[in-house]
């Protein structure tokens, strides 16, 4: 078949061509020309929209973006463990300055993007977007794409993001998701279900969400993704209330087969039979061609010999007799019914990811109204450490650049208590009706109690560019910052120091006889004398150069790093 549009540009350009010779003393009229042929050979498949201009991107341009510390909001609760951080500001500058910091070495990605329902949940430029503006798609496209961009420049080579969103842009978001991360980085779109229901229509109530799970690259990401079944603890739970009610195993198995057909318990739905061992599932103990045929088993009731498998036992004797020692085989209701394998629940905790989930926000919700933090919507707390695992990466380094409550950080510290793990968040979110300070910060400070941890506070700041020496002193405050944030640390620890210039360091390094560091850092133009890098190398005290580009505006987008 013609592909007509292809025809249709074809002729324009010829025609563009007729006039460019005609019109080959005209500049203004050949720069148009070039303009139309330019757009013409554009993609000519994706997502296309009206790109829209953000003040705070203009802003970033015209100033340099730094970060200045709170130091009333750090919270150290062991001086041994790393820092979380959060950043209050908008997080397009939030996200510019990572650039310098943590280009390639994000693991994790989770964003709880506007919705952009029209319902005051997307503001755009300090106004909120009306459901009836005629560009609302293009500003919530131009508004995501800034962001994502930067977003997979941060993810190392094995990173992954998560993006939540419902149906008023799932279908935009995929398609830009597509071209940023490249549709061959795909890994699924999850569904998360839910108890509640949005009745926005007359005709169908939607209860589900969905998340978009991408890979930075898909093609060196860790096979074997693996969760615990959703609601286990609370299944076994109920499978053990019913053998302490006195159930026979038949009413057990009635019950669980009830059970099962709740939407929360589908993982379980081979598993309902019980014992005093626990939640198990029965499994063929044949399948094999040429299998024992010498063991027989004696059905414990009726006493005769039991129906073996067509092609023998899969199992050797010896094995057989001591599962059936173990109570580890279950029998049919008379020797006619070929006996099966019991596979227990607690040696099958783990499954791969699927992509429907049932989670409740409700509790979570309930949760923060009684620790008085007031905030709509928030992510079940339950869901997020779920998804956060998917990758079993018990270190990651984990970035939530729409932070809202502070979920994402929760989750982190809850999971490194569950499973002893070492990861570390960045929180970034603007502070719009005191959100970072009243709502972000104030969960993070509220969970110390179970769940202790570091955590810097840091804002981001505008200084305004000028070509002068004095520019260079402005900013060496803000260095500091940058290296705490790079190296997830505290220079204001008694064991770590920075110094900005060589008459700093010199008359420190003169002050002392040994130098009682672990680690020093120093702006790339400092140069250690000889007598000087002795005193260091015999306190084995780690020499840090901050990079040149701390000191930048903005990265060069080539790559200099």
């Amino acid at each position: 078949m013609a592909n007509l549009s292809q025809e249709r540009r074809l002729r324009m350009l010829s025609f563009l061509e007729t006039l460019r010779k005609n019109n080959q003393d005209d500049v203004s009229s050949l720069r148009a020309i070039n303009e139309i042929e330019q757009a013409l050979n554009e993609k000519k498949y994706g997502l296309e929209w009206e790109e829209h201009s953000e003040r705070v991107d203009e802003a970033a341009r015209e100033n340099i973006l730094v970060f200045s510390e709170d130091f009333e909001r750090k919270i150290t609760a062991d001086l041994q463990k790393p820092y979380n951080f959060l950043l209050e500001g908008d997080n397009l500058h939030s996200l510019k300055l990572l650039k310098k910091t943590y280009r390639n070495r994000i693991d994790i990605i989770y964003i709880d993007p506007p919705y952009n329902r029209g319902k005051k949940d997307f503001r755009y430029n300090d106004k909120y977007v009306d459901k009836d503006d005629l560009y609302k798609h293009s500003k919530w496209l131009s508004f995501m794409s800034k962001r994502l961009e930067i977003a997979r420049s941060l993810l190392n080579r094995e990173g992954v993001i998560f993006i939540s969103i419902d149906d008023n842009e799932n279908a935009p978001l995929k398609m830009l998701c597509d071209e940023i991360f490249g549709d061959k980085n795909f890994i699924a779109q999850l569904i998360v279900a839910s108890n509640s229901s949005k009745n926005n229509s007359n005709y169908v109530s939607v209860s589900h969400e969905y998340i978009l799970c991408y890979a930075r690259d898909i093609a060196v990401l860790p096979s074997g993704w693996r969760v615990p079944k959703q609601q286990i603890k609370v299944y076994e739970q109920k499978a053990n209330q019913l053998i302490a009610n006195g159930l026979t195993s038949e009413e057990i198995h009635k019950e669980l087969l009830r059970l099962v057909k709740y939407p929360r318990f589908y993982d379980f739905d081979h598993f309902t039979y019980a014992d005093e061992n626990g939640v198990y599932q029965t499994d063929n103990p044949g399948g094999v061609k040429n299998g024992n045929k010498e063991t027989i088993l004696y059905h414990p009731i009726t006493k005769k010999p039991c129906a073996s498998p067509a092609g023998g036992w899969r199992y050797k004797e010896e094995t057989i007799l001591q599962l059936l020692k173990d109570n580890q085989i279950a029998f049919g209701e008379d020797e006619t019914i070929v006996p099966r394998i019991k596979r227990y629940l607690h040696d099958y905790k783990e499954q791969v990811p699927k992509s429907i989930m049932f989670f409740d926000s409700q509790s979570t919700t309930k949760w923060l109204k009684s620790k008085k933090i007031s905030f709509e919507f928030p992510k079940a707390l339950d869901l997020i450490k779920h998804v956060l695992s998917f990758t079993q990466n018990k270190s990651a380094i984990i970035l939530d650049f729409f932070a809202g409550s502070g979920t994402v950080g929760h989750a982190v510290v809850k999971l490194n208590k569950e499973d002893g793990g070492t990861r570390r968040y960045i929180l970034c979110t603007d502070n719009e009706n005191n959100i970072a300070s009243d709502v972000t910060y104030k969960r993070l400070k509220v969970i110390q109690n179970e769940f202790p941890h570091n955590i810097k506070y840091l804002r981001t700041d505008l200084i305004k560019k000028a070509d002068n020496e004095s520019l260079l002193y402005e900013l060496l405050p803000h260095i500091k910052s940058l290296v705490e944030l790079d190296y997830a640390c505290n220079l204001d620890d008694s064991s770590i120091r920075i110094f900005l210039t060589e008459d700093e360091f010199d008359h420190y390094m003169d002050m002392v006889n040994v130098v009682d560091l672990k680690k020093v850092f120093l702006a790339s133009d400092i140069m250690i004398s000889a007598y000087q890098a002795k005193k260091l190398n015999d306190s084995d005290c780690e020499v840090i150069y901050i990079p040149e580009y701390y000191y930048r505006d903005e990265l060069i987008e080539s790559g200099d790093i």
